[in-house]
């Protein structure tokens, strides 16, 4: 009986607590990658993030060992289907993903679209 209360509070709190865990974008970019290169230009350089309600930006570059490793670690390759991807996370859960840039308003296109999902 105990057990079974237990296991109900500890699935609660797991609940809440993934619940009030923030969105957070992750970006999966390479240096050599024009499309990468491109969103470094028009998007990243000047991503408004927290302060306009969206969700903060962590950039991967996987060029740089540190960072592809961080993201075989965290990103399945299911998520990774080309360069640039761009991950929503919440917490250490992928949430959603999207691939590709075609331009600055379809890159916040598509964000808006993928947080309208999730209520952000």
């Amino acid at each position: 009986m105990i057990n079974r209360i237990l296991l109900i509070v500890l699935a609660t709190f797991s609940f809440a607590l993934n619940s009030y865990t923030e969105l957070k974008l992750v970006a999966i970019t390479h240096s050599h990658c024009p499309a990468c290169q491109a969103w470094h230009k028009y998007v990243a350089d000047g991503y408004p993030g927290e302060r306009s309600g969206l969700p903060s930006l962590t950039i991967y570059d996987v060029s740089n060992k540190g960072d592809l490793q961080w993201v075989q670690s965290h990103i399945s390759n299911a998520y990774l289907r080309g360069l640039p991807t761009f991950v929503l996370m919440q917490g250490i859960v992928v949430k959603d993903s999207f691939t590709g840039f075609y331009g600055k308003e379809s890159f916040y296109k598509t964000l808006n679209d993928k947080l309208e999902l999730y209520q952000y």
